[in-house]
């Protein structure tokens, strides 16, 4: 029997997807660019990633303006990369050094390739989706990677999801007590009151009245602690933040920057910063079994929520009050795409935009 995937409903072709630039996104980690080429992907868009005799990272748009072949499937000579095809060699700049077949000069700006800025830090290389004008901010810096009261774990996945459906899954709270039952949340419910301050380049959601959580995580984490503050935000174009102070002595930070491979690949690169005041040295093994636990689970509910919707040609939202971030998520990258908008990337910069006040039971 062929499987029948029409839908009693009329296709919307609705989906929330707002592709933000000029930005700058994750284009991979350090350690991942070694001596050979890599590709990669930002907004559908195919990029070639090499050193140069330096070690200096550059990156190119993948494709050689001869014949089209990828110059990710080429080599490294002497920190410049060339085609695989013809031989055509290029530079960081994008300009072409040799057409190894002309007699004669091989200078032409017309055979010269895309180049975009590159910056690395903090182990990771970030790629400005702009080959025409400068960037006019920096990359996000992770905050407390140095502070050796704090333990890091770093991890990265891949979900079958837009950018925004994955942003607003890792700043949703509700579906914590759900998904994720006996991980963090899943006891007893309580109420909160949630203050959402918007501002031109972020949202953020402050949550008060939350005892320390009661799964697993929130147990080893809030331990005699009835002092818990809670912060979770989105800064543009695509880093979710979920903050927790427990106690006077205990912080857990997750900062996830989100790289659009393509319209429904979104690659999240996550820094977990954890302090705990007696057991940091023991607690990280419980902490990255925990994170990818929780990754594990939200991945598959993402693919299921994706499929339904390309089934069914379409979104079909419905918010409530306790949406506290998805629908200003949404807001902010229809925003930047079509305005471009850049501003800088500290809270505070801007005076709030508006500040709404609600509850929430979780």
């Amino acid at each position: 029997m062929t499987e029948n995937k029409q839908s009693l409903t009329s296709p919307t072709q609705r989906y929330s997807i707002h592709r933000a630039l000029p930005y700058w996104y994750i284009a991979c980690k350090s350690k991942n660019l070694r001596r050979k080429p890599i590709q990669v992907w930002i907004w559908n868009t195919p990029f070639v990633l090499f050193r140069n005799s330096q070690g200096v990272a550059h990156a190119l748009l993948d494709r050689c303006p001869h014949r089209n072949v990828p110059l990710s499937a080429g080599r490294c000579i002497d920190g410049h990369i060339q085609c695989a095809y013809h031989g055509w060699k290029y530079n960081g700049k994008g300009d072409c050094l040799e057409v190894p077949a002309l007699h004669g000069a091989s200078t032409n700006k017309k055979r010269s390739v895309e180049a975009f800025p590159i910056k690395e830090q903090q182990g990771y290389i970030w790629l400005f989706t702009d080959s025409k004008n400068p960037p006019n901010h920096e990359p996000y810096t992770f905050e407390r990677l140095d502070n050796p009261a704090y333990i890091s774990i770093d991890y990265q996945a891949d979900f079958d999801a837009t950018l925004h459906a994955t942003a607003e899954n890792i700043l949703d709270v509700p579906h914590t007590a759900f998904l994720h039952r006996g991980l963090f949340r899943g006891g007893e419910t309580n109420l909160l009151d949630t203050k959402i301050t918007r501002y031109l380049d972020r949202v953020e959601c402050e949550f008060t009245g939350e005892p320390a959580p009661s799964g697993v995580m929130g147990k080893l984490l809030g331990a005699g602690a009835n002092q818990v503050s809670h912060f979770d935000r989105f800064i543009l174009p695509s880093i979710a933040q979920v903050d927790y102070r427990i106690g006077d002595a205990r912080h857990l930070n997750a900062t996830s920057v989100l790289t659009p491979l393509s319209d429904f690949k979104t690659r999240m690169y996550t820094s977990v910063t954890v302090k705990v005041s007696k057991w940091v040295s023991f607690i990280k093994p419980i902490a990255t079994l925990f994170a990818y636990i929780v990754v594990k689970q939200d991945k598959d509910i993402l693919k299921k929520q994706v499929e339904a919707i390309q089934h069914f040609s379409g979104e079909s939202y419905m918010n409530t009050e306790v949406d506290c971030l998805g629908p200003f998520i949404l807001r902010l990258l229809k925003k930047a795409a079509n305005e471009q908008v850049i501003v800088k990337q500290d809270v505070g910069d801007e005076d709030p935009e508006k500040v709404i006040s609600g509850k929430i039971l979780a």
